[in-house]
């Protein structure tokens, strides 16, 4: 099997900055785009969803608002079919009450190598200003990551190369990770300096191996981090602490309709 690599990052940024963001990477895809697979708010039925690319009408139309805009894409090359994957880019944009709680997910999917990543630790520095912070950002093998999640669950034991996601948070010990002092979870930037090293005063690195490398050559480190950070426990914590409150949610949804 061919390995494949993914990274996630997300940022926290006011909704008035996610042009910019957005700016930022369309300018850098390592790839040419041919078309776009567009989300809008669930209470509008755009006309078309895939989209040919156009730089300009995704800076144009990328909500900044509830209820407006391009809520989430897919940005593909010219040999993306359905059943032959290559290397795509995936974001969302996330528009809270508080504008504060407004975040940003962008997704590198299906590469070769995330080399142009890593090198010089590009993401931290091309992405984080005194306007946007960082929450987090995992780089890793999609194909282990996907393989030991589904054993966890299949085979019921203990599988560290996994990944748990929970309210758009991932939980997960990949070979190379950041965190930002905008991470939800209580994982103390202090603690984690105790696996990695500060990369500044608000961005932790922690690296548990070679990225490129098998992934089995770093399994040990994996346990240590979730059994060091106590990541079931911060899991656990953080699913009580984020419960969905089903009426809220009706609630909110009947308000947001009205702004139709």
């Amino acid at each position: 099997m061919t390995e494949k690599y993914s990274c996630i990052l997300r940022l926290k940024t006011s909704p008035k900055n996610f042009e910019q963001v957005l700016d930022k990477v369309l300018d850098s895809l390592p790839y040419e785009p041919n078309s776009v697979y567009c989300f809008f708010n669930e209470f509008k039925r755009p006309p078309d969803k895939e989209i040919t690319f156009d730089k300009d009408y995704l800076l144009k139309n990328v909500s900044t608002e509830e209820m407006k805009g391009i809520t989430s894409m897919s940005i593909y090359d010219a040999n993306y079919k359905p059943g032959q994957v290559t290397p795509f880019l995936r974001l969302s944009f996330n528009v809270a009450e508080l504008e504060s709680d407004s975040s940003i997910s962008i997704e590198w999917v299906y590469f070769d190598n995330l080399d142009f990543l890593v090198e010089k630790d590009w993401i931290i520095e091309h992405f984080i200003d005194s306007h946007t912070s960082l929450s987090f950002c995992y780089l890793f093998n999609q194909n282990d990551t996907l393989e030991q999640s589904k054993k966890e669950e299949s085979w019921l034991k203990k599988s560290w190369g996994k990944r748990i996601i929970h309210k758009g948070i991932h939980f997960q010990a990949a070979p190379i990770m950041y965190f930002g002092n905008r991470f939800e979870p209580s994982l103390n930037l202090n603690d984690l300096t105790k696996l990695g090293t500060r990369y500044n005063e608000s961005v932790v690195k922690v690296e548990l191996g070679d990225l490129n490398s098998d992934p089995k050559h770093y399994r040990v480190n994996q346990k240590r981090f979730w059994t060091k950070m106590k990541l079931e426990s911060v899991l656990k914590e953080y699913k009580e602490k984020t419960k969905t409150s089903f009426t809220e949610v009706l609630k909110r949804r009947k308000e947001l309709s009205k702004q139709k």
